[in-house]
This record gives C-alpha cells, structure tokens and sequence, in this order.
C-alpha cells in the first residue's frame, strides 16, 4: 500500500475545485499500524509537491474514539512526530477498519446535501447503485462520529454529510478514488447557464472582480440573493467568507459594505467581488458558492446553518488554527 500513490490522487482531487476548495478535504491511508493523515490547514492539491502528512498512532487513537464517541479525543495525542496538527476531521478516517479514506467536499454532492429533502433525493440517485449512508448535519471533526459509526454498523463504504461533503473507504487507493468518482458522476447535475448583462465593476475598486466571469453572472442569480440573506449552506462557507457575502442591491450598499470591510459582496447588475485582504481561502470558496448555485433548482428548498451553528464554528480553536496557517 503506497503513500505515494495517495498523494498523486489527492493531489489531482485537490486541483479540481468541483471536489475540493481551498484547504478543504482529506485523504488518509493505514500502512501498518500508523496512518497517515492530511495536515490541518494544508492543500491537498500540494500532495505530490509537499510534505503535508502526518503520521497518527491509529489503533490506540481508534480504540478510543469508540470506547466514547462523544467524548473529546485530540488527534495530536496520537501524532507520531512533526510540527504540523492532523486534519481536524482525523476522526473520521480513524474510526474505518478500512486502509484508505478519501473526504471531499465535492460540489455535486453539497448541491443535493444542502436540501431539506437532501435524504430522499440522495435515494433516488444512490439506492441499489452504492452501499451509501446519510449523516445528518453535525460540526466537522468528531461530533459527526455517531452518524459515521451508524453507518459501519450498516455496512456503507459511502458517506454523505448533510451540507458538508462525501466520504469513502475502500481498500486501496485506486478502489476508493473510483468510487469517489462514481458516486460524483450519479449525483452530477446540468449547471444552469447564467446570462446577465453585468456593469460597474470598475466603480467598486479596490475590491476585485470573481474569479471567472462565468461565475461573476451566476452570483448575480436573484437565488443568489435569497441564499445569501438566509444565511450560509456549509461549513467553509462560514469559515472562509466570515459567514456570508454580503448582497447589494445597490452601489450605494456596496459602498458601505467596503467600508466595513466585507470579505466578499455581490452586487446586483455588476457581480461578486472579494476583499483584496480577505483569506486565501476566500476566492476558492466563493467560486465553490457559484458553482454550488448553478446546480440548485430555483424551487429548491434548503437548510441553511443556523445561526448557532455558525458559531461553534467560528469559535472552534481548530478552525482558528487552520485560518491562522492563511490557508
């Protein structure tokens, strides 16, 4: 079983933004009696490039994460050396028996995963196809082991976190990066194709336009305004863009959103734009909510975090160790 050849995968799985964003996602694979595991904070699509692994003691750190699934169990305990910390979701990839673990935040999956009907729609595309298990909305990292251990107990190797992402297990690394692929292309939607006419992005300097004028005009989607003054669907969203862009209906609004500093505002009849000094992390995450947006149906009905749920985040000391690595 080859770490090498994790890393080649993660790395094409972190250079597709339709499966990863930014520092989001990650891989593991158990060679012996230690796992190796992505770092908190590092880019998968640097796997081939860099040293972003860490080594975790597994079957001690396994054995007590299901001795008490709710009780907090640090993966740094369980580190073999280095400086960097395991992925904040370690726990996740230590509770599989199974040698190799791939987590994505795969759009084709939030789109349906963000959906108050996410569990029946996921039915219709998966059932008789995949041995696949649905865990509810929990914060990432170990309160989501419940819904993971349920799902052992039933025998999935397919994992689909309610407004977060996809996880598989498998044995080796081609098998599990073929049923991640798999499972992505039975959930794949037609992107709706935006065509608005924008204007006024150079009034709104120093503020820079999206990355991609495709996903300019698709942020500009009246369901854009809906979502964004509902509140966020995910948790990077909230991360990453400080809960929300703020939407405007005027200039005269995004005038004072830039005066406050927004991380990212969009703009009816010019666009999105980001905040020069936003988070690196902030451009991939707003191109994932344009990405996300082009497969939700106008009529859909969706689950937004709660504002609660916005603040275990933003309060989390894991998360704020991952901004702080600027990633």
């Amino acid at each position: 079983m080859s770490l090498q050849e994790l890393k080649r995968v993660s790395a094409e799985l972190g250079r597709d933004r339709l499966h990863v964003q930014g520092a989001g996602g990650n891989t593991s694979i158990k060679v012996g009696e230690t796992m190796w595991i992505k770092a908190s904070g590092t880019l998968l699509a640097d796997a081939d490039e860099k040293d972003i692994f860490v080594p975790v003691d597994w079957q001690p750190y396994r054995e007590a994460l299901i001795a008490n699934p709710l009780s907090p169990v640090s993966a740094q305990d369980f580190a073999l050396g280095g400086t960097l910390r395991p992925s904040i979701e370690t726990p996740l990839h230590a509770v599989f028996e199974d040698r190799v673990v791939l987590h994505t935040h795969c759009v084709e999956t939030i789109a349906w995963a963000v959906r108050t009907d996410a569990e029946p729609q996921f039915a219709a595309r998966l059932d008789g196809k995949f041995r696949w298990h649905f865990v509810p909305y929990a914060r990432p990292g170990q309160p989501l082991l419940p819904g993971i251990l349920e799902g052992i107990e039933r025998g999935a190797n397919v994992f689909v976190l309610g407004n977060h992402g996809l996880i598989v297990r498998d044995e080796t690394v081609e098998l599990a990066n073929d049923l991640l692929r798999g499972v992505s292309e039975a959930l794949r939607h037609p992107p709706r194709v935006a065509r608005v006419e924008l204007s006024n992005a150079e009034t709104l300097m120093p503020y820079v336009a999206a990355e991609t004028w495709i996903s300019n005009q698709i942020l500009t989607h009246p369901l854009a305004k809906a979502i964004l003054r509902a509140g966020p669907l995910y948790p990077d969203h909230v991360v990453f863009l400080e809960l929300s862009p703020v939407w405007c209906d005027t200039l005269e609004e995004a005038d004072e959103a830039m005066r406050n500093e927004a991380p990212a505002i969009v703009v009816s009849g010019s666009g999105a734009f980001l905040n020069p000094q936003a988070k690196s992390g902030a451009a991939a995450m707003l191109a994932c909510f344009a990405d996300v947006l082009s497969r939700l149906p106008d009529d859909a009905t969706l689950r937004h975090l709660t504002r609660a749920e916005c603040a275990e985040l933003l309060d989390w000391d894991a998360e704020k160790y991952r901004q702080a690595l600027g990633q």
